[in-house]
């Protein structure tokens, strides 16, 4: 006698893959019915995340600091408006 291991009814694989990670590269394989689909692209280095992080905190200072201006700019103008009443 030999006995199988029954698989719910209504269930089945749909897709089955992986993704490999070496120095410099990505890798992402997928294979469903259909076919096989894979990628292979650059690794983005750390060093790169990093200094886009930093231009990207750099701008939203500056822009704080514009609004800041901005902002006391308004309430000088509100306070000469206040004033001349």
């Amino acid at each position: 006698m030999t006995q199988r291991n029954p698989i719910a009814p209504g269930r089945r694989l749909i897709a089955a893959g992986f993704i490999r990670r070496s120095p410099g590269r990505t890798m992402t394989v997928c294979a469903t019915q259909a076919g096989v689909t894979g990628t292979i692209r650059k690794a983005v280095r750390v060093a790169e995340l990093h200094q886009l992080a930093a231009a990207d905190y750099a701008s939203s200072a500056d822009r704080r600091i514009q609004n800041h201006r901005d902002d006391a700019h308004l309430i000088a103008l509100a306070s000469e408006a206040v004033a001349a009443r």
